[in-house]
């Protein structure tokens, strides 16, 4: 099949009259914190209309969720939420790029936004990104029996529809992204086009695999914040943020740190660091030494020197 993709940026799209066989939506962005260009609080309000021309056309539509690393179990939650009336009537989808997404290259993140997506919504959305991420998304992708959308163009020329996309069969995909400068008749504008390897009544399992619109589970809880290592919390220890005295080691066992532990790194992180003198012509270690309060017997043995009466200039000297 011969398919569209839009957002927010094709607004003037004519979806009623243009040629395509299916066409996907971008819907949702984030987890309501994105308002411009047309997005009120990361929703596009003229998705619907694009959607609802498809539908009474009889063609196949897809909605998708552009992941911004915000939070995955509550992106997750929001896409669901959002995009409830197409769920179980247009195939979901999750764009995963790395543009405006602070999670990119994160695969845990995209691990927990499908397994939060899928259990609130009871569908397994199609995973969209560029070919050459596919080594890590694509494992990803499968653990969930998420199929793939995959992007990859020949070129950024201007290009109709294409039967055989540059690349072709290289790699897995259900949709084939391969042209973001596509024409197409009923519009004048560029276009990003799809071809995708499924019949419509595909399309439709994906959309609802269980021939019934899925219900909507409750959000889970949100995940625990991850422990943060003894580094981060001497940092913070020395900064104030946990007391002082007994007020802080109580405070940092309920937290469920090592205060003994915590307070080494803090000794270590406040210990002065170490003096050094670097040898000039005419220098002598006993010389040096003197100047430090200490012997050259001790200089000697802390910098490994064999012969205390041969240093030379610009030899690094280790003081404390």
């Amino acid at each position: 099949m011969r398919g569209i993709d839009i957002s927010n940026w094709k607004a003037d799209f004519p979806a009623d009259k243009a040629d395509y066989d299916f066409l996907i939506v971008q819907t949702t962005w984030g987890a309501g914190e994105v308002t411009n260009n047309g997005i009120v609080k990361s929703v596009w309000p003229g998705a619907d209309a694009k959607i609802q021309a498809a539908i009474r056309r009889g063609k196949p539509f897809g909605f998708c969720h552009y992941v911004r690393g915000v939070g995955a179990a509550r992106e997750a939650a929001f896409a669901v939420e959002h995009n409830r009336g197409y769920i179980g009537h247009g195939v979901a989808t999750v764009d995963w790029e790395a543009d405006d997404n602070a999670a990119w290259g994160n695969m845990a993140y995209l691990d927990e936004f499908l397994r939060e997506f899928i259990r609130l919504s009871g569908v397994k959305p199609l995973v969209y990104t560029m070919a050459s991420a596919l080594g890590s998304v694509a494992p990803v992708a499968a653990k969930h029996d998420c199929g793939l959308w995959v992007a990859q163009y020949a070129s950024d020329a201007a290009t109709g529809w294409q039967d055989k996309p540059w690349n072709e069969g290289a790699y897995s995909c259900v949709i084939r992204q391969y042209a973001s400068n596509g024409r197409v008749p009923g519009y004048g504008g560029a276009l990003d086009l799809d071809k995708a390897y499924i019949t419509p009544a595909q399309w439709a399992k994906y959309a609802n695999p269980n021939g019934k619109p899925a219900t909507a589970q409750k959000p889970a809880a949100p995940a625990q914040p991850a422990r943060k290592s003894i580094d981060v919390i001497a940092a913070e220890v020395i900064a104030g943020k946990w007391g002082n005295g007994a007020d802080r080691v109580n405070r940092l066992r309920a937290a469920g740190y090592d205060a003994a532990k915590v307070q080494a790194k803090v000794n270590e992180r406040m210990k002065p660091p170490a003096r050094t003198y670097t040898v000039r012509p005419g220098d002598t270690l006993s010389g040096i030494a003197a100047r430090y309060g200490t012997t050259y017997i001790e200089l000697a043995r802390k910098n490994g020197i064999g012969n205390p009466n041969l240093i030379f200039p610009g030899q690094v000297i280790r003081i404390d």
